[in-house]
């Protein structure tokens, strides 16, 4: 099923087939806004990802799926605290995080830490991320952006309003 061009191609040609149209609706609207996602149409992926799960009776092979690849989108958006919020909701849900979801989960906890000024908590995410996946350099660079943003800080004077 992680063919989504072979499964999009085979669902345009649904139409001729005798199957439940309805059940293949959700099948399409996943390997649409996945295949939206891969080809770096962020926007449009999320929305059909949105659609698919605001729809009741959703197989339970396609829903983390769905929230996983949404919780990507928002990623790539900036949209943290909503990615953060589909990959617990997964977890609420009873389905376990696959590793990807779970470097995902701590860069996200991360830099919400860091945007929220807890830079070391932030940092710890960040090194806990790096021990999942070592070879990965964007751990790396977050924690440098966070020791710069530490730094930048405590170089700059405060305000003449803040005397």
């Amino acid at each position: 099923m992680r063919d989504f061009y072979g499964a999009s191609y085979t669902l345009e040609r649904a139409d001729s087939l005798e199957v439940d149209k309805k059940q293949l609706e959700k099948i399409k609207l996943f390997t649409d806004g996945s295949t939206f996602l891969m080809k770096k149409k962020i926007k449009k992926g999320v929305e059909l990802l949105s659609t698919l799960l605001k729809k009741q009776h959703l197989y339970d092979y396609i829903k983390p799926l769905a929230y996983s690849f949404r919780a990507y989108g928002y990623f790539c958006q900036s949209k943290y605290t909503h990615s953060l919020h589909d990959l617990e909701t997964l977890e609420k849900q009873g389905f376990a995080l696959d590793s990807a979801s779970q470097y995902n989960k701590l860069l996200l906890e991360g830099l919400i830490s860091t945007l929220n000024n807890k830079y070391e908590d932030g940092l710890i995410k960040f090194s806990a991320a790096e021990s999942m996946r070592p070879a990965i350099a964007d751990t790396n660079i977050y924690k440098s952006l966070t020791f710069i943003t530490m730094f930048n800080r405590t170089l700059v004077p405060s305000s003449p309003q803040d005397s």
